[in-house]
């Protein structure tokens, strides 16, 4: 079976986490991927909207903002 969330570190072990969104996406075309970074770009924003990400984090984030980013709403509207 394949997820129906995924959180994707942009920097893995071993290989880039955009070939995991490609391979996700590739798996199941409705799989929705967040893609979270520390080492965020707009190239590599751009990239993983290409590959089929359904939206791009970069660190610091918390837990709501993550769950945010899943439910639709903006995750950098949240407030306590």
């Amino acid at each position: 079976e394949s997820p129906e969330c995924a959180l994707v570190d942009l920097k893995l072990p071993g290989r880039s986490g955009l070939e995991l969104v490609r391979d996700l996406k590739a798996l199941d075309a409705t799989t929705r991927i967040v893609v979270l970074t520390g080492y965020g770009s707009i190239a590599t924003a751009v990239q993983s909207a290409k590959l089929g990400a359904h939206t791009y984090l970069t660190k610091p984030v918390d837990a709501d903002q993550i769950v945010a980013a899943f439910d639709d709403r903006d995750p950098t509207a949240l407030t306590e």
